[in-house]
């Protein structure tokens, strides 16, 4: 009996290795697939946020896109002072 039972503790404690070792092996695996995952997003950001500059300078060469803005003028009509905005009549 006595050698069964130790048959037995002997297995499961290699199971528990084993089973360790896989888990630790899974760990690794998603930590590498969830800095992969980080670095593509970024590089897709930056390739998004380059493409959008771009398209806004094209349209903006092209005089299809106005923003409104001369020199010293307010980006927002609402921080224009009432003076600027009268009607000098």
């Amino acid at each position: 009996m006595r050698q069964i039972e130790a048959s037995l503790k002997r297995e499961i404690h290699r199971v528990e290795v084993s089973l360790k070792q896989e888990i630790h092996g899974v760990r690794t695996a998603i930590a590498e697939t969830k800095f992969e995952m980080i670095r593509w997003l970024f590089i897709f950001w930056v390739g998004q946020v380059a493409a959008t500059v771009s398209v806004i300078k094209l349209l903006r060469q092209e005089g299809r896109l106005s923003l409104g803005l001369q020199a010293g003028t307010p980006a927002l009509p609402c921080l224009r002072h009432e003076h600027e905005t009268a009607d000098p009549d």
